[in-house]
């Protein structure tokens, strides 16, 4: 193949000895796919795909009547797909030519051991290491035996033809010996030039655009005069489309769900508000770019009116929600992201120690349990830190019998609760 590879470069090379033509209406060059797993399709430049497809795609020429002027026969094909660039040009997974098992880049080798990397464990020459599996040959070939192939009827004097695939800038072409090469049929009419099989991958998403090299050296048909004439195909890409699912908020600091149980505020400064005031969203993958009107905060119960202040990316596919103020005590507050309508609620019950949504005297042994190490799993800060001192330890308990009871500025917390946790689904 590697040989093949520079016999097609020779066909396709411009020197003195070509003319090269400019023409206004120039032949086309189409890719179009013709089967989805297996089933026959209209021919199209545009599917809309699945993951795990496998796509039958098939190349045509059409349209070369006025290129080369009134003795219009094609005696040289020859095109280069801008592979390299398609396979995964979607936003997630990719589409490669069934048979290819190698890196995008070339990894060069001189010998096996060379490769290093698993699959590619294998080496060959000009594409470098590779899978032992690795054999474009299954995914990129010219079937001169079908009756619509562009030579069909004139293979007598001998065909010279290649298919090089070093790299997945795949190169297929052919040249005649000694015919003169047939005429555009007119009408419309197409004529077979190559086939590219591919496979989906099974997180592909987003529209992955298989086109060409351009140029009259690169994609190109030539005549049979001397010196022959090259004219520069007009190409039609293959273009396959797959859903793109949004990226998904997965998990929220603090965790969706939980209660805060520290006291809401200072009893010696009742204007020193406590709780949290900002949320940080973990998604699946990368999100889009998010602003302030990417969310709508609410609280259940209603307790007052709060926005959403700043929302700033972080490392690692987060977000962090800042809102204007602190979150309410006796509430829910939830962010809920619009495009994907997921909500995300965290609850705030003063002395609501082991989270049930319920604030009781019971909380005070659970408070115990914990600083005595028993409690399993362990609470978190913000359950056992009830005075707000950064550290849990037996002072807190103390604090907690007085948000039950109401000491001091505290509201009675004994007995109150929450309604059960808001479902991501509104």
């Amino acid at each position: 193949m590697d040989k093949m590879f520079s016999r097609v470069v020779v066909i396709g090379a411009v020197s003195a000895a070509w003319f090269i033509s400019a023409a206004a209406d120039a032949a086309t060059l189409s890719l179009k796919a013709v089967r989805r797993n297996g089933n026959a399709i209209a021919p199209t430049n545009n599917l809309n795909i699945s993951p795990n497809d496998t796509i039958d795609a098939e190349m045509y020429i059409s349209g070369w009547a006025n290129d080369f002027g009134a003795n219009s026969r094609i005696r040289t094909f020859q095109f280069k797909l801008d592979g390299r660039a398609a396979v995964e040009s979607g936003v997630a997974g990719s589409i490669y030519p069934i048979g290819w098992c190698a890196p995008i880049n070339p990894d060069q080798c001189t010998i096996p051991s060379d490769c290093t990397v698993p699959p590619f464990t294998d080496c060959q020459s000009q594409t470098g290491c590779v899978c032992p599996s690795h054999d474009p040959t299954l995914g990129a070939f010219i079937d001169s035996t079908r009756t619509d192939y562009i030579f069909a009827g004139f293979l007598g004097g001998g065909e010279f033809q290649a298919v090089s695939t070093p790299s997945l800038d795949y190169r297929l072409g052919s040249s005649l010996f000694a015919s003169t090469g047939p005429l555009d049929p007119g009408g419309g009419a197409q004529r077979y030039v190559g086939t590219l099989k591919l496979q989906v991958s099974a997180d592909v998403e987003g529209t992955f655009t298989f086109g060409f090299q351009l140029g009259a050296n690169v994609t190109f048909i030539a005549n049979q005069t001397s010196p022959p004439t090259a004219v520069a195909l007009t190409v039609q890409p293959l273009v396959l489309s797959a859903q793109v699912i949004p990226a998904q908020i997965i998990s929220m600091s603090p965790p969706r769900c939980d209660i805060d149980a520290r006291m809401n505020f200072d009893p010696n400064n009742t204007a020193t508000r406590h709780g949290f005031q900002e949320y940080d969203l973990q998604w699946d993958r990368t999100p889009p770019a998010l602003a302030v009107a990417s969310f709508a905060v609410s609280t259940i119960p209603e307790s007052g009116f709060i926005t959403i202040n700043s929302v700033t990316p972080l490392a690692d596919n987060k977000t962090r929600v800042r809102f204007g103020r602190k979150i309410s005590a006796g509430t829910w507050t939830c962010i809920r992201h619009i495009a994907t309508n997921s909500r995300w609620c965290f609850g705030f019950l003063p002395a609501d120690i082991n989270g049930d949504g319920t604030a009781a005297p019971a909380d005070i042994l659970d408070l115990i349990d914990d600083l005595n190490h028993v409690l399993q799993p362990p609470l978190a800060i913000y359950q056992c830190d009830t005075d707000q001192s950064l550290v849990c330890n037996p002072a807190d308990i103390l604090t907690v019998i007085d948000l039950l009871n109401g000491a001091g500025e505290f509201d009675v917390w004994n007995g109150a609760s929450l309604p059960a946790c808001p479902s991501i689904t509104p």
